[in-house]
């Protein structure tokens, strides 16, 4: 049920030669890249970094809306009341649903997500990555071992429990 990008693609492919490219840059920099920096340098056809963006200003202008709209769709909250006070939510979640044979992402009320099982373990499984995924970036950080410790913990009970795989 994976869903690859195509950007995810062509920079798995070109990772080596992306690499070379920003680590040249970053000495030219002395170590501080923007992306300001980063797009100039790569606006040369012959720059390494040329194939990576969409030079078509149509095209590019569409990503950007799609990009817009995802920020909007996730901005939208509800809120809710509880006994202890008022709580906001996401009203929306983006999940991969199954459609005409093929798993494509939609975006998804919240309500009907912790609904319907495949949907919940979908967004169960993106915490538990993210959170793995944390834990991997800041592991050198002892203060953070108690929270290491919760994170681990939640993986194997979930890995048990919905048979949500784990990332190594």
């Amino acid at each position: 049920m994976e869903i690859k990008k195509p950007q995810e693609d062509k920079l798995e492919k070109n990772w080596d030669k992306y690499k070379r490219a920003i680590d040249m840059l970053e000495k030219k920099y002395n170590g501080r890249l923007s992306p300001q920096d980063i797009v100039r340098e790569a606006s040369r056809e012959r720059s390494p970094l040329y194939d990576w963006f969409d030079w078509s200003d149509d095209s590019a202008g569409e990503k950007w809306r799609l990009h817009q709209a995802r920020l909007l769709l996730n901005s939208i909250t509800v809120k809710v009341m509880f006994e202890k006070g008022e709580k906001s939510y996401r009203k929306y979640l983006n999940v991969k649903v199954k459609q005409d044979g093929e798993w494509k992402r939609f975006y998804v009320e919240t309500d009907t997500v912790l609904k319907t099982p495949s949907l919940k373990e979908q967004i169960l499984q993106r915490a538990i990555n993210e959170a793995l995924y944390w834990k991997q970036t800041y592991q050198d950080y002892l203060e953070l071992e108690s929270i290491f410790k919760s994170v681990d913990k939640t993986a194997k009970r979930l890995k048990k429990k919905l048979k949500i795989k784990i990332a190594n």
